[in-house]
């Protein structure tokens, strides 16, 4: 049989969508990712390198997550995703830049035999060609896909779930496509996605929730951040594409900025002279401090700010979406948001979309006059 190595592109979330292509492939697997997680979840700024993870497992010279990790002052939904799969997923360290990374990724497949590398990207960013004005977080997306590169191993860029993370759009992502001729492309079975969602509905990814829904067949427009358009929710998002990497690399023009950078300084460095925004300086200047409301109850004066925010194109809203109007910001307050939309609309709601028509149904019989915290 042959053994796979999954890569999370874009972070933690994208694992989702991997352990699902992974079961649909029916290989065998081992799974890896850097940590670094939304600076509403964890407000260290910049990846988590090896001395900021405790609890990692020795495995020779490698490292696995295990549920008994944990990254001090933040959270990171990784230990809790193993303890409850099994999988073993591989800790890469970005601090150590491309160049650390891609030996990371080669002694992982020497190691273990690995026939192919797959880096699984939900959403579409990481075929950027990197002047896309939506492009908000390229950073990790480019550093693993220049390690693999480096690494020299045989490998694929997967995408499944096109457009859903809001970056790029659908003209955007259709002449890239175009423009890379994929190498192959498969459905991710209903089934398959259906169990996924079941068993990992609680992690905070939007995207890989999104799509594993809309495999099943919630289709829609999803409003999930203020100022870009709606998502769509359609049976399109069960494609996964293949690409080769050495073409994906080649038309990002990131890559040859960060190839080769020893350090994640480096990466954010070149990225900026590349003409991004920097990913640090955005943390940098998260305030940590600021105040997260707890939600007890939501209120009609709650529903009425919801539906003159949110997009009128939209028939859904994402949890995040909504969070982002009531000003529930960090991780308590969505935990908040989230159990409180659980309890009054049970079966109606879908982590981590709501229908808006469901919603105004509801506002009208269900919630409070006025706030009851």
């Amino acid at each position: 049989m042959n053994i796979s190595l999954y890569i999370a592109s874009g972070g933690s979330g994208d694992l989702i969508s991997a352990i699902a292509l992974s079961e649909a492939r029916n290989d065998s697997a081992l799974f890896s990712s850097v940590v670094w997680e939304r600076a509403s979840l964890d407000p260290h700024v910049g990846p988590r390198g090896m001395n900021d993870i405790f609890g990692l497992a020795k495995e020779s010279e490698r490292r696995l997550i295990s549920g008994k990790s944990f990254i001090p002052g933040g959270w990171s939904p990784l230990p809790q995703l193993v303890e409850e799969t099994g999988i073993p997923v591989f800790y890469l360290d970005a601090t150590l830049g491309s160049t650390g990374v891609a030996r990371q990724i080669s002694d992982l497949c020497i190691a273990y035999s690995i026939d192919v590398v797959y880096l699984v990207d939900t959403g579409g960013d990481v075929i950027a060609s990197g002047r896309e004005p939506g492009l908000r977080s390229p950073a990790i997306d480019t550093l693993l896909l220049a390690a693999c590169v480096e690494s020299g191993m045989p490998s694929l860029v997967t995408v499944i779930g096109s457009g859903l993370d809001g970056e790029l759009t659908s003209t955007e992502l259709a002449s890239a496509k175009k423009e890379l001729a994929p190498y192959s492309e498969e459905l991710l079975p209903d089934h398959i996605a259906g169990r996924t969602y079941s068993k990992l509905s609680w992690f905070p990814s939007e995207a890989s929730l999104m799509t594993l829904l809309a495999v099943g067949g919630v289709h829609g427009a999803v409003d999930i951040k203020s100022g870009i358009d709606p998502v769509r929710l359609d049976e399109k998002c069960a494609i996964a594409t293949n690409y080769r990497t050495n073409k994906v690399a080649a038309r990002n023009r990131m890559v040859d900025s960060i190839r080769g950078s020893k350090n994640f300084i480096d990466v954010d460095s070149a990225l900026v002279r590349f003409g991004c925004t920097s990913e640090l300086s955005k943390e940098r200047k998260y305030d940590i401090n600021r105040k997260s409301r707890l939600i007890k109850t939501i209120s009609k004066l709650d529903a009425e700010a919801i539906f003159d925010s949110v997009n009128t194109s939209a028939t859904h809203i994402s949890l995040r979406r909504i969070g982002e109007i009531l000003g529930a910001n960090k991780k308590s307050g969505l935990d908040s948001l989230d159990k409180i939309l659980r309890s009054v609309l049970e079966n109606d709601y879908l982590k981590p979309i709501l229908h808006l028509d469901t919603f105004r149904h509801m506002s009208k019989n269900c919630f409070s006059g006025e706030e009851k915290e």
